[in-house]
């Protein structure tokens, strides 16, 4: 929201200052620090939760329902359509987890919270 009424506004009342000595970069800051708390909460949440996943789903992937047969090391369900289905859900569920976790880490690791914020609302 700040982004877009920066764009609107002239340059020179960008910096310009209210009767407390304020610009508009520090009054909305103050205005809005609720929705940065929440925002850096979110952020924190959502990188436990995709983690989480990604830890789950890369254990599940190795210990496959039925077990194996300790002589062959190849799992009991291997002709059964539900082994198929549970191997390609896993897949999808821990490339997206993945994915997720960079995409989270590429796009808002290094920036600061208050930024992020800005640029969302």
């Amino acid at each position: 929201m700040l982004l877009e009424v920066e764009q609107m506004i002239p340059p020179q009342y960008r910096r310009r200052k209210n009767g407390a000595g304020e610009t508009p970069q520090d009054l909305f800051s103050q205005k809005h620090t609720a929705i940065v708390t929440k925002g850096e909460s979110w952020m924190k949440n959502y990188m436990l939760v995709a983690t989480l996943i990604a830890t789950i789903v890369f254990a599940a992937a190795f210990t496959l329902p039925g077990g194996y047969n300790q002589n062959t090391g190849i799992p009991f369900f291997r002709s059964e359509p539900s082994l198929l289905i549970f191997v390609i859900s896993d897949v999808v569920s821990l490339i997206s987890s993945s994915a997720s976790i960079l995409i989270f880490f590429f796009f808002f690791g290094n920036l600061d919270p208050h930024i992020l914020i800005y640029a969302r609302i």
